[in-house]
């Protein structure tokens, strides 16, 4: 008989081998060869090489994050917060006394305002970054609902603990959406790591709405017997200072972003649910 050979390929070679060789013998032969070896290239990447930032563009995480700044910036070379006052105290910037007078656009409006350009920074940096991965992961709707939803709920959340306190403060700055961003990917991937915090985002969300929830509740304005100790020994530390932050506003926009996950993931299917449509 005649084999033809193509190329670098002998098919004769390999029937033969086929044929003289029975398959027990080359499964042993196989077995006992050296196993072959993948290297991840992933692994071998810096951690620099790792991180994706999002890139400006026409979208709603680049028009969000340039209206603030461009705000600010504005505010900043007129002569700076105390020569807009007005603006911070009456319009934009959102009061308890003004939202019940019926100033509904401040839930959202102060979003855009800030006190310092550290405060614009952190809050930019961090819708930026969070709302990139998210804007791979969903739609450009889902984000804006998201930052929409953070302002609204954090805002109304500010508003009744405000009432509760008995402060009359005022709430400016975009952390509402930047905490409902980050408890939105936090849900929606749970085991993500975000450089330089060697801290899953489902511990580091579940620590960020404790924390939050605790320091709401420890405001020396309540005088809470529960949380009184906490008080004392923030005061005793000289860290009263936290106190200034507006964490009923976080809480809030976790919670927003929170909610909005369980819309966006949909009801979660149980053994019992598989195990009922088996049998239908």
């Amino acid at each position: 008989m005649r084999w033809v050979s193509l190329g670098l390929v002998d098919f004769s070679k390999i029937i033969e081998r086929f044929l003289i060789y029975p398959v027990s013998d080359l499964m042993n032969e196989a077995a006992r060869s050296e196993p072959i070896t993948y290297t991840c290239i992933e692994i071998q990447r810096a951690w620099w090489q790792k991180i994706s930032i999002h890139k400006p563009g026409v979208d709603v995480l680049s028009g969000a994050c340039l209206l603030m700044v461009l705000m600010h910036l504005f505010i900043f070379l007129t002569g700076g917060i105390y020569a807009h006052q007005s603006i911070y105290d009456q319009w934009l910037g959102l009061k308890s006394e003004s939202l019940l007078e019926g100033k509904i656009w401040q839930l959202v409006s102060y979003s855009f305002l800030h006190g310092s350009w550290f405060h614009l920074l952190s809050n930019v940096v961090m819708i930026w970054l969070i709302g990139g991965r998210l804007m791979t992961m969903l739609s450009q709707k889902k984000v804006a609902l998201c930052l929409l939803l953070g302002s609204v709920v954090g805002g109304l959340f500010f508003v009744i603990f405000d009432l509760w306190n008995g402060q009359a403060a005022l709430l400016v700055g975009a952390s509402g959406s930047a905490f409902a961003l980050f408890i939105l990917m936090a849900c929606l991937s749970p085991n993500a790591k975000m450089i330089p915090i060697p801290v899953q985002a489902k511990n580091m969300a579940i620590g960020i709405l404790a924390a939050s929830f605790i320091l709401c509740l420890a405001n020396p304005g309540l005088n809470l017997p529960v949380f009184r100790s906490i008080t004392e020994w923030l005061e005793h530390a000289h860290m009263s200072s936290v106190f200034q932050v507006a964490h009923a506003c976080h809480l809030g926009g976790g919670l927003a972003g929170l909610w909005l996950s369980s819309q966006i993931m949909g009801k979660m299917v149980s053994l019992e649910d598989l195990k009922r449509s088996r049998i239908h």
